[in-house]
């Protein structure tokens, strides 16, 4: 008998090394998981994204920080449409929402996800204002690849419209011919006599930060002179003095020639200019 006691001693002392052993383990393996999750981790689960942020010293002593260091956002429908639509063209974990923010030039735009553009040899989502801009970013990393704001012209020829106003009638007068220079906005507004375009001229040009850098006038060309011409009776002065099937009438333009309003028409085929007085 006292032989049987000995070896349930021993088989006893056996089982709780066995489950001191088994112990020492899982704390090992719980410890090496919290120092691998002390690492800001970005996840994203269904509709909810998580975020977790490592913790600080000072936020280890506090006894709120397990309230704190975990917090959560909900994706909106129109977020995961945006993110379903994305996921069609790309697997790259960029955070692409359905209302985005850029800043460009020091100034905040707003924008809202318009389309996935997609090409042989690339796919771009598409982002777009109020005021129809677009911006297009890489589907991969997220980098603005490239934007077009319309809105700037608009803004530029509207400041240019409202400045030249204040120097003539602008019911006068069209713009004829504007252009992006590295200087800003170059808008030409032109008199037209009889719906022809004359030298009767005002340019501008706007810079980019919405001042004026350039003006050049020429709408005092005609003072003096009567103009009130239809272009009935203009047409009719340019039959009555060519070969009407030779003359390019895009290439009418009224001038002074010899102090008089003159029409100067380009007839093709004799590759001459032809002027013709209409006082």
């Amino acid at each position: 008998m006292k032989k049987s006691k000995k070896v349930f001693i021993l088989v006893s002392v056996s089982v709780i090394a066995a489950i001191l052993a088994v112990m020492v383990v899982f704390a090992l393996l719980h410890k090496n998981t919290e120092s691998q999750n002390s690492e800001t981790d970005f996840s994203v689960q269904s509709d909810v994204i998580v975020y977790e942020q490592p913790q600080t010293e000072e936020q280890n002593n506090d006894s709120m920080q397990s309230d704190n260091s975990v917090s959560t956002e909900t994706l909106s429908a129109e977020d995961k449409k945006v993110k379903n639509e994305i996921a069609k063209y790309s697997s790259a974990n960029v955070d692409f929402r359905y209302e985005k923010h850029e800043s460009l030039n020091g100034k905040n735009i707003d924008l809202t996800f318009s389309e996935i553009e997609s090409t042989d040899n690339t796919n771009r989502v598409i982002y777009k204002n109020n005021s129809g801009d677009e911006f297009a970013y890489n589907i991969g990393n997220g980098k603005l690849r490239y934007a077009v704001i319309n809105s700037a012209v608009t803004t530029a020829q509207q400041i240019a419209t409202e400045y030249v106003s204040a120097k003539l009638n602008i019911a006068d007068y069209k713009i004829d011919n504007y252009k992006e220079t590295d200087d800003g906005h170059y808008f030409c507004f032109v008199r037209y006599i009889g719906g022809y375009p004359s030298t009767d001229k005002y340019s501008i040009q706007i810079g980019f930060d919405g001042s004026v850098v350039y003006i050049s006038d020429f709408t005092d060309t005609f003072d003096g002179k009567k103009i009130d011409y239809d272009k009935a009776f203009i047409d009719e002065k340019i039959k009555a003095n060519t070969d009407e099937s030779k003359v390019d009438w895009s290439s009418v333009n009224i001038n002074l020639n010899d102090n008089k309003v003159t029409v100067f028409v380009t007839l093709t085929e004799d590759n001459a200019i032809c002027a013709i007085p209409l006082e």
